[in-house]
């Protein structure tokens, strides 16, 4: 399940990859307060999940349980369990932190990744977000 959503809340997206059994897959979306979402039942009910204090988020994407969140000063936090629990990931080049606000990611499978900043700079990774470069 392939599911990407930027600020605006209503615009999530899916697509099945393969039928699964088991529990419906979450869709991810991020309220107008910056607040990260996601729903089990179709958008019925949204489920507030706690990130990191004092981010405001932007973009969200996510493949099954891979989730990437992103948001004010460089904010990328990285989940592999759903959103149970998040890792920081720094978007660093030649030693220089990416530190502008982090306004789409584009989640292509689980090694392959590209998010944007409010300039419109994309930068890229094609190892789960251990190395980046920036993209022309």
């Amino acid at each position: 399940m392939r599911a990407q959503a930027s600020m605006g809340g209503a615009a999530a997206y899916s697509a099945d990859k393969e039928l699964e059994a088991g529990p419906p897959a979450a869709l991810w979306t991020v309220s107008s307060q910056g607040q990260v979402q996601r729903t089990t039942h179709a958008g019925k009910t949204l489920e507030p999940i706690q990130v990191a204090r004092g981010i405001k988020f932007m973009t969200v994407a996510a493949l099954g349980n891979d989730v990437w969140a992103g948001g004010t000063r460089g904010a990328l936090f990285h989940s592999l369990d759903g959103g149970t629990t998040w890792n920081r990931v720094s978007i660093t080049v030649e030693g220089n932190a990416v530190t502008e606000t982090l306004t789409d990611i584009q989640l292509h499978d689980p090694q392959h990744l590209t998010v944007t900043t409010t300039s419109g700079s994309k930068w890229a990774s094609d190892d789960g977000g251990q190395h980046w470069q920036r993209k022309p």
